[in-house]
């Protein structure tokens, strides 16, 4: 007998597996962070310092009670220093006068009226009540504008007392040696009463001042100093003790 033939099994062809293509992976680009800029920051411009003073008509309280306009003052003049403490006098050394705008003929200026009659600029330091030195702007109202030929102050002989009654308001007057006294204990202030007591007229009781000149002096400490001229602006301050507080009296 004869097999039939067996054949050998075939297998069927196994396809070697073919991986689907797997792409490489394609990051999104991410665009480098661009920082929004960043303004280099700017200081506050510092102001242009003003006159610290009063018009020539404002009444002066005299020793005697009665009243004189500041213009009318003469050196040797007994005065009353504060109205909290009317048994203080003080003699005037000077006058001094600051006239406004070019070559002398005026100037538009900003002002308070603290009193009929008394106008003063806003940043004058007062003493009020005896205890507390402020800016007028702080605590009255500083919306008149006038025009000026020239502004005052008063330099009074030296001793505890630094300010001047007009009209019933304690107000700076300037101060050879202001030490310890808030907003007028700046050594600009010493320089700019220099100023004053090395003019020849300072013996005739009423100096002209070289305006610019006088306000460069302070300009240039407010530039030298601005953290300090910023808080000069803007803090109220205490009186000190009087023990601490060397003579005279101040501001321009």
């Amino acid at each position: 007998p004869t097999q039939s033939p067996t054949a050998s099994p075939t297998q069927s062809p196994t396809a070697s597996p073919t991986q689907s293509p797997t792409a490489s992976p394609t990051q999104s680009p991410t665009a480098s962070p661009t920082q929004s800029p960043t303004a280099t920051p700017t200081a506050a411009p510092t102001p242009t310092p003003t006159v610290p003073c009063f018009n020539k008509d404002a009444l002066v309280v005299m020793a005697d009670g009665t009243s004189k306009a500041v213009h009318a003052l003469r050196r040797g003049d007994l005065v009353s220093v504060d109205p909290h403490k009317l048994h203080i006098h003080a003699k005037v050394l000077s006058l001094v006068e600051a006239p406004l705008g070019v070559n002398g003929g005026g100037a538009m200026t900003d002002v308070c009226e603290l009193a009929p009659g008394f106008l003063i600029n806003p940043t004058h330091p007062l003493l009020l009540n005896g205890t507390r030195w402020i800016r007028p702007h702080w605590e009255f109202a500083c919306d008149i504008k006038m025009h000026f030929p020239s502004l005052f102050n008063i330099i009074l002989e030296e001793g505890p007392h630094h300010t001047v009654n007009i009209q019933g308001f304690a107000v700076a007057t300037l101060v050879k040696y202001p030490v310890g006294v808030p907003m007028i204990d700046r050594p600009y202030k010493m320089e700019q009463y220099r100023i004053v007591e090395q003019s020849p007229k300072f013996a005739t009781g009423h100096v002209v001042i070289d305006t610019q000149k006088f306000l460069k002096v302070k300009m240039d400490w407010q530039l030298a100093n601005p953290i300090a001229a910023a808080k000069d602006s803007h803090q109220v301050s205490s009186l000190p003790p009087v023990s601490s507080v060397h003579s005279s009296h101040m501001e321009l």
